[in-house]
């Protein structure tokens, strides 16, 4: 069993694998960067979409959920900064 096996809690088997190996598959079609400029494209269409469809009592849980992608694609770049030995 190797220390990636040993350390995951009981119970979860390979789904952290398998989460791990779809955010990869994910993170070559794009780097971290072009992945936020995306996300902030998609947002900012939304939000202007808005005017149109009127109240959306979501919205708020929308936000927190672009709010927690565009922090994750942040940490991205930071551990990439890291792995080169840079600071970006």
């Amino acid at each position: 069993m190797s220390n990636t096996q040993s350390a995951r809690p009981a119970g979860l088997g390979t789904l952290p694998i398998a989460y791990g190996q779809l955010v990869d598959n994910l993170l070559q079609q794009q780097n971290p960067h072009a992945w936020q400029n995306d996300l902030w494209a998609i947002f900012t269409g939304f939000m202007v979409n808005q005017a149109n469809e009127g109240n959306n009592p979501k919205l708020s849980d929308l936000f927190a959920t672009f709010r927690d992608l565009h922090s994750f694609f942040e940490e991205l770049k930071a551990i990439q900064a890291r792995k080169e030995g840079t600071n970006q």
